[in-house]
């Protein structure tokens, strides 16, 4: 998993729920925009990690930046070309409770991205239960715990189901969520693990 902070704590929480049958790495860039996550997913190539899935969650940064949705488009195609993961799951960009009048941009940035992924063929994660303000902390920004539960149980189910062997070309793979690179100026690393 490469998140930025909205990804704290996920992945102790998924490695949780996906014991014993998968192996997980999670690193947490806070401050991190989605961008910056796709560049650094795509310097990756890791042949032992290429039958692997690398999950990416962001894009509220890009927001408060004001990113062109086009740029995001355009290095989530050089992901798909430059990187050796055959599986993608992107997560789609939460709602702000904090600052509800950039709420029309991130659904216009996660329309955006729900069609590039369809067209990259990634694996893309919206679910309209992760956007009720109990999956937020009380300062609205953040997931909460009964918010990051919610995003490591459907990742879960999605893993698990596409990883069933009649699924992928009868083998059953191994996930694995990565962090590369150096974060982004004024931010700091956390394992995502705590």
């Amino acid at each position: 998993m490469l998140a930025d902070s909205q990804g704290r704590t996920c992945g102790s929480r998924l490695a949780q729920r996906l014991s014993g049958d998968f192996s997980v790495r999670a690193e947490v860039y806070p401050g991190a925009t989605l961008s910056w996550i796709l560049d650094t997913a795509a310097a990756r190539d890791d042949p032992d990690e290429k039958e692997g899935w690398l999950i990416l969650v962001g894009g509220t940064n890009d927001v408060t930046q004001n990113s062109d949705p086009s740029l995001i488009s355009d290095k989530l195609t050089k992901l798909k070309t430059s990187s050796s993961f055959k599986n993608v799951i992107l997560c789609e960009v939460p709602v702000r409770y904090d600052k509800p009048y950039l709420n029309s941009a991130i659904q216009d940035l996660n329309s955006i991205l729900l069609k590039e992924c369809k067209k990259l063929n990634f694996g893309f994660l919206a679910s309209s239960s992760l956007q009720n303000r109990s999956s937020f902390t009380s300062h609205g920004l953040h997931l909460s715990n009964e918010g990051k539960d919610l995003l490591c149980n459907l990742l879960e189910v999605y893993i698990r189901y596409s990883t069933t062997p009649n699924v992928l070309r009868g083998e059953k793979v191994q996930p694995v969520f990565l962090g590369v690179g150096e974060p982004p100026q004024d931010t700091k690393v956390d394992s995502g693990l705590g």
